[in-house]
């Protein structure tokens, strides 16, 4: 009796496992399955998903205006707050992004603006606070938004980072990084 219960169960198992490998292979992502200039960033996006940003990520973001087809691109360090953050925690808090690759060694994200008419900033250091800067002189004053944020309090290597400043184009990517530095 004993035998006839591990014989139904072995044969559930293997049942089990065949289902989960038919499965598997009928939805794998194949190169075939994307265009040409994606099939290889897609697929080691996918096999890489272990892959997190470390403080030597290079981080591109592209700003893509739809209007006239134009991308402007940025290279930076990775902020103190994306460190060890994997594709899928980049996804979920860059919503509005698109992820065009990812790796420990690479992130490039991509943002399609309607028209390029967003306003540009520089976040930085005012008496050793966070301040927003206009990036071009507004109305006689260039100072937009001084944060209850002292610099003190932030990791070395974001201090740095606000000494040189920090561009930034659009609303939305201002609220987004003045999200990070508490305001």
């Amino acid at each position: 009796m004993k035998i006839k219960y591990f014989a139904a169960a072995l044969g559930c198992a293997a049942l089990c496992a065949a289902c989960f490998a038919a499965g598997y292979s009928l939805t794998r992502p194949e190169a075939g399955d994307f265009p040409d200039n994606e099939a290889a960033e897609v697929l080691a996006d996918a096999e890489s998903s272990a892959a997190r940003i470390t403080g030597a990520t290079k981080m591109i973001y592209e700003y893509h205006y739809l209007d006239d087809g134009t991308t402007e691109r940025s290279e930076e360090a990775p902020p103190y707050f994306l460190v060890n953050l994997d594709g899928g925690g980049l996804r979920e808090m860059f919503v509005d992004w698109e992820i065009v690759s990812f790796s420990a060694e690479r992130v490039v994200m991509r943002k399609n603006i309607a028209d390029k008419v967003e306003r540009q900033y520089v976040v930085g250091v005012l008496n050793g606070y966070v301040a927003v800067f206009y990036s071009q002189s507004r109305e006689g004053a260039s100072l937009k938004e001084l944060l209850n944020m002292p610099v003190s309090a932030l990791p070395e290597a974001e201090r740095t980072r606000l000494e040189k400043g920090i561009r930034v184009i659009g609303d939305e990517a201002l609220v987004r990084i003045l999200q990070d530095y508490g305001s």
